[in-house]
């Protein structure tokens, strides 16, 4: 992930956020670096919700650049989104522990930290990327916003297409 986005280029990540998270020893602990970013984000909250390990474009480094432009494409649009690629910073150490011991898909991703995002009450708004189905992640993502009682809108297609045509070309 180093390299790929600069977390200098995610607002309400400091310095010191990107140190808890780079320097996490659970994924409780990423959970809570990213709900104190939370806490002082201007409401409403967005979130985008999309492939970024499985499915997708088929590769991380692609649907990773490919999630960042869409988060771009919201904030420069106006919105007040919650940029969670830099929690991959702690993910990646984590997830590769993880799997030491355990086979198949990295769950505590979602369950030690998406589900205590989406349950939060922070973010008010999940825009599902129109790829959204092809992630397995993701599909928990949908249901557990859904429970959670959050909004759910479709991230605009044409939107996306720009911002995959910026990545791949």
């Amino acid at each position: 992930m180093s390299g790929l986005v600069s977390v200098e280029a995610c607002p309400f990540w400091t310095p010191e956020s990107v140190a808890q998270v780079r320097s996490a020893t659970s994924f409780k602990e990423v959970a809570d670096v990213a709900l104190g970013i939370l806490r002082v984000m201007p409401q409403p909250i967005f979130q985008v919700c999309g492939p970024m390990s499985t499915g997708g474009l088929g590769c991380r480094e692609k649907n990773l650049a490919v999630f960042f432009e869409c988060v771009e494409e919201l904030r420069n649009r106006g919105f007040s989104v919650f940029d969670q690629i830099p929690l991959q910073l702690g993910f990646d150490r984590l997830v590769e522990e993880w799997k030491k011991t355990n086979e198949g898909y990295c769950v505590p991703i979602l369950t030690a930290v998406y589900w205590r995002i989406f349950r939060s009450g922070f973010v008010k708004t999940a825009f599902f990327l129109p790829d959204w189905r092809t992630s397995w992640g993701t599909k928990w993502e949908r249901r557990v916003v859904v429970r959670c009682g959050l909004d759910v809108c479709e991230f605009p297609p044409d939107w996306y297409e720009s911002a995959v045509d910026r990545v791949v070309g």
